[in-house]
């Protein structure tokens, strides 16, 4: 199925095949490596309620939102080392 009238059928298999791929990939990566079991925690992070959605980060000090930075980027780093494991 594509919304694209302008690609050959086979063309759209191909690129499914493609995506099918990609998605086992991950599937594989999170059950069989455990590559997204890892939570990545701050002590000094400010608690979220589930609904609440956003941190405003701009409302926080530099050392705070810095603090986030090395967060994300260590959860970045543990997922491509998971991926590149598999």
């Amino acid at each position: 199925m594509s919304i694209s009238f302008t690609l050959a059928p086979l063309d759209i298999i191909r690129v499914y095949a493609l995506r099918f791929k990609i998605e086992v990939s991950f599937k594989q990566a999170l059950r069989v490596i455990g590559a997204y079991a890892h939570h990545f925690w701050m002590a000094a992070m400010t608690p979220l309620r589930r609904v609440s959605g956003n941190q405003y980060l701009h409302r926080k000090s530099d050392a705070y939102r810095n603090a986030v930075r090395r967060k994300i980027a260590a959860y970045h780093r543990h997922i491509q080392l998971g991926l590149i494991a598999q």
